[in-house]
């Protein structure tokens, strides 16, 4: 080549330069189309970060200037077809001289790379280095792997010779734009964020280009879509919820994009995404766009801006029917993302939200009343629950004083107590009453008297009259709770022993009711599961009264009927069987409780066999 420039008179620095003057020298002298042969010569542009190629302004580092591949079938192909010496048939592709371009769409296969005859100052010679390997071409072709059809790669190469399709996104942008992007895109589509593309062979970078092709030429919604999917992968994840962590090497890729106007609309386009999808803080700078307001929150956000437990807040959202399967879905506080104007009831409820020992100061109330309020609901908490474990109840201003008006509503203001006017603690001693009760009975639809100090409203300066309160205690009707040792009465032949067992086991539930006679509040077992048990079980005591025999007689009876013990007798003290089982039993047998000992010792003998 550098002989040939030579005795031609062109100088080499312009050939490589591709000098416009010297290139249409060249044309001149090979009789070329001098436009075309400008056109496709390689050369750099005003801003020394591009090549100039086709029309098109590519990134320095995409176009070799120095090597080049190529596809030997190819070269094969025009050794074969056209005349003249064999090493100068062959002719150099545009393509060929492209980063990105990796294999031959008419032959599938990937390029061979070119081993330069260069000289310095000299561009790369093909028909130097054509002329090395022309006998080793057929090895060489043998060698080349395999590769699919390129859709990324025929868009680009009609990019290069003009040509624009009005229906394909990429066509909006720059060539180098739309090819850079495809292929951060695929990488991002098909890897994992944070994978290292050093060691990338050229069949996968030839797979995410197409796949980011496929992705991109659909347009902005086929993007958006996985650009969500992406965002969506980070649910179960832990750590920091970044755009690195999100969209990897695409985000990388951008992120060197800022200050390049032509990158303006996919860069808008994950921006914008991103920051409607991502719970980015107040003040981050995404892509060049600085956050002014956050668009997206998770429940520990809004548990910092509102100051409430993280659980509070979730138990806030699981009031709403949306959110129940997001929130019971086992994904952490810092993954669960709502947008503001789903959570603006929330935030509202909770901005301000005053804590139980606050509403105590607020109120007088002392905290025990103010516990069985929130338990009784007379007092409605943020979350509307009335009790939520490790978490800690919160309540609105408004609900507070709610409750504070209904208090007071019809109270006479007195200058001072007198006679039986007290407070509702001394009532409550006085009464012996429940809190709760009497917390029902102020605040409920048929209030006794109600005097009120001077002052502002507080749970001191609220009066009732003692006497009144003592007299509507007692004058209610006893409940229908069953004493632990009336128990005994209530089931027969249960023993005294297995009370406390039942209760522990959940057979019986105990629960609290004034004793007038005793002028306390005892623990009682509801009526209700009382009547349960009678009605699903029955003692050995209760049999033997019924049968008239002794209880270790209708013990065998039952043995050779094959009636088994419903629950142990070493753990409740006592022999307890299901009532159907004795019942089908004695559907069997009409004269099961006519005891003939030696028939009953015979049928006992054979169940155990």
């Amino acid at each position: 080549m550098s002989g040939f420039l030579r005795e031609m008179g062109l100088p080499g620095d312009g050939i490589r330069r591709s000098d416009d003057a010297t290139v249409r020298e060249l044309a001149e002298l090979a009789g070329a189309a001098a436009e075309d042969l400008v056109a496709f010569s390689p050369r750099r542009g005003v801003d020394k970060r591009y090549v100039e190629l086709a029309g098109e302004s590519l990134y320095r580092l995409s176009v070799m200037r120095t090597f080049f591949r190529y596809c030997p079938s190819c070269v094969l192909a025009d050794i074969e077809t056209f005349d003249g010496p064999r090493a100068g048939r062959p002719w150099l592709r545009t393509e060929w001289l492209l980063l990105s371009l990796r294999s031959c769409g008419r032959h599938g296969k990937l390029l061979a790379d070119g081993r330069s005859v260069q000289q310095h100052h000299h561009a790369p010679d093909f028909c130097g280095t054509m002329a090395e390997i022309h006998r080793e071409l057929s090895g060489i072709e043998a060698m080349q792997e395999h590769a699919a059809p390129s859709p990324f790669q025929d868009w680009a190469i009609s990019r290069l010779s003009g040509t624009r399709n009005a229906g394909n996104w990429l066509d909006s942008m720059p060539l180098r734009v739309g090819m850079t992007f495809c292929e951060a895109l695929g990488i991002s589509a098909m890897h994992p964020p944070k994978t290292k593309t050093r060691g990338f062979t050229e069949l996968q970078w030839a797979a995410a280009a197409d796949e980011g092709f496929r992705v991109a030429s659909s347009g902005e919604g086929s993007i958006v879509e996985l650009l969500a999917l992406l965002n969506s992968a980070q649910a179960n994840t832990k750590g920091v919820w970044g755009l690195r962590d999100t969209f990897g090497y695409l985000y990388n890729t951008l992120l060197r994009t800022v200050d390049e106007p032509d990158w303006e609309k996919p860069r808008d386009l994950v921006a914008n995404f991103a920051i409607g999808a991502i719970p980015l803080e107040v003040g981050a700078n995404v892509l060049g766009h600085v956050i002014d307001r956050q668009r997206v929150h998770t429940v520990r956000s809004v548990s910092k801006i509102s100051g409430a437990h993280p659980l509070t807040v979730r138990k806030l959202l699981e009031r709403q029917e949306d959110w129940t399967d997001r929130i019971r879905s086992g994904v952490p506080d810092h993954r669960v993302t709502l947008a503001p104007d789903e959570f603006a009831e929330t935030i509202y409820s909770l901005t301000g939200a005053i804590s139980i020992s606050g509403v105590a100061a607020m109120t007088g109330f002392p905290i025990g009343y103010l516990r069985t309020a929130t338990a009784a609901g007379l007092i409605e908490t943020v979350t509307g629950q009335t009790k939520l474990g490790k978490g800690r109840h919160q309540f609105t201003t408004e609900a507070v004083n709610r409750m504070m008006e209904r208090m007071f509503e019809g109270a006479v203001e007195v200058p001072r107590a007198t006679g039986s006017q007290v407070s509702l603690a001394k009532a409550r001693r006085s009464a012996v009453a429940s809190q709760e009760r009497i917390l029902q009975l102020v605040l409920g639809d048929k209030p006794p008297w109600k005097g009120r100090l001077p002052g502002p409203m507080s749970f001191h300066r609220l009066l009732v009259d003692a006497d009144e309160i003592t007299a509507r205690v007692r004058s209610e009707p006893a409940g229908t709770g069953i004493g632990k040792f009336k128990m005994l009465e209530f089931v027969p032949g249960l023993a005294r022993e297995a009370i406390g067992p039942l209760i522990e086991n959940g057979y019986l539930t105990l629960i609290e009711q004034f004793n007038p006679d005793a002028r306390r509040v005892v623990q009682v077992v509801s009526s209700e599961s009382a009547e349960a048990f009678r009605s699903r079980y029955v003692t050995l005591g209760e049999l033997s009264q019924r049968s008239g025999l002794h209880w270790k007689r209708v013990m065998l009876l039952l043995r050779g009927a094959g009636v088994q013990e419903a629950l142990n007798s070493e753990t409740f003290g006592c022999f307890i069987y299901f009532r159907s089982d004795v019942e089908v039993a004695q559907g069997r047998n009409n004269e099961l409780w006519d005891y003939d000992k030696a028939s009953a010792l015979r049928a006992a003998r054979l169940r155990r066999s």
